[in-house]
């Protein structure tokens, strides 16, 4: 029998803490249960369709040969602890791949915007010149600073595409994308 104190030293914050965190929990749990489901029953059609695929003796039955091989597929998938595991992994190495190409779009596209705008601060600069008294080396200097810009974007925006190719390049071969 616990005493008063042991009971109070139960881990009370962790179970009003659970209260909140549960459904959050689930539906992680859930998720990954109906990937895993998934994952098995893909196989299953997989291997069941190529019986489609070979001749048969004549004396054996198509339909009672699939429904051997199908309970027997997906109870050893179930038993399988890596087969389990390799789901799992995959779906962190599929939100790896998508966060990556996620995070090398917002990098092009805020380049693309920075060059747009810099064509159009041009325009601007040109227009004010135009209606101003400032003599021409005023409107070289800041052209070359603009276009200076423009050619930094574009040797970043080329290195990053390089960057990019060769991590897609070496992504399904781990020593080398792990040097990369």
């Amino acid at each position: 029998m616990l005493s008063l104190t042991d009971m109070e030293n139960a881990s009370l914050s962790k179970i009003i803490r659970d209260d909140l965190s549960f459904p959050l929990q689930f539906d992680t749990v859930n998720e990954d249960f109906k990937d895993f489901k998934t994952a098995i029953s893909r196989v299953v059609e997989s291997n069941l369709n190529l019986l489609n695929e070979i001749p048969l003796p004549k004396n054996w039955e198509l339909e009672a040969l699939k429904k051997f091989f199908k309970s027997q597929i997906k109870s050893d998938l179930e038993k399988d602890v890596l087969f389990e595991k390799s789901v799992e992994m995959s779906k962190y190495a599929k939100n790896m791949y998508e966060s990556m190409d996620l995070y090398f779009k917002e990098i092009f596209d805020y380049y693309e915007q920075r060059e747009k705008e810099l064509s159009l601060d041009m325009f601007c600069v040109s227009k004010m010149f135009l209606n101003s008294d400032l003599p021409m080396p005023f409107l070289r200097s800041i052209e070359d600073s603009m276009l200076a810009e423009k050619d930094y974007i574009e040797i970043c925006v080329k290195k990053i595409r390089q960057e990019r190719l060769s991590l897609l390049r070496y992504r399904n071969n781990r020593t080398k994308f792990q040097s990369v």
